[in-house]
């Protein structure tokens, strides 16, 4: 079975906490049990350029609102055959901190970010021609996988019309609550911050 795994953080690329680590763990275990699996995460500026695979430059990714040009790099996971691919965009990730920093503890544009995360990973998977069964999201950073998943890239023509997602919510006490507004960064249309379930008390969850 083909896995590919979305996740803001994996060990010992990037770590806030368990979520890193459980990642990485999973992802090491279904490899052992044969199954292929494969990992996106951004490319954080902590994460050397020099200590990457470059695989591919200047990929378009229509984020909604714009076009973005994002280059991928790819590593192997220590110890393993799971090779973990990183979506390196400056403007987003460029920036010191996972979610946010001393000054701004939850970056203000973490919508568009962790969007462009999620359809950075289906870019990925069309690039390469490798198509996966499951695409496993993990907490809210990578939970737009499934609702891009099923609300535009799972038509009858798509490589992705076969393919099932999954989301791993490790702790509940971390949530994607932003003002109604961030919706727009979302890149979709307005009817989906309800239909889609991202609206809570009149934010976006």
């Amino acid at each position: 079975m083909k896995i590919l795994m979305i996740s803001a953080e994996v060990f010992p690329f990037a770590k806030t906490g368990g979520l890193a680590d459980a990642v990485a763990a999973l992802a090491k275990a279904l490899s052992e049990m044969g199954h292929d699996v494969k990992i996106v995460m951004p490319r954080y500026y902590k994460i050397d350029r020099k200590t990457v695979f470059l695989l591919k430059k200047g990929v378009c990714i229509c984020t909604g609102q714009q076009e973005v040009a994002v280059d991928f790099y790819c590593a192997r996971l220590e110890k393993s055959a799971v090779e973990v691919y990183f979506v390196d965009y400056e403007k987003c990730f460029g920036r010191e901190g996972l979610y946010g920093n001393s000054f701004e503890p939850d970056y203000h544009d973490n919508p568009f970010r962790f969007s462009l995360l999620a359809r950075a990973a289906f870019s990925l998977c069309t690039e390469t021609g490798w198509i996966p069964d499951i695409m496993h999201s993990h907490d809210w950073s990578s939970c737009m996988v499934p609702v891009l998943l099923k609300q535009c890239m799972r038509t009858e023509n798509s490589p992705f019309k076969n393919t099932k997602s999954v989301l791993t919510i490790h702790n509940m006490g971390y949530q994607g609550r932003y003002p109604s507004g961030a919706f727009s960064l979302l890149g979709l249309p307005q009817e989906q911050f309800r239909a889609a379930g991202f609206e809570q008390y009149g934010c976006i969850n």
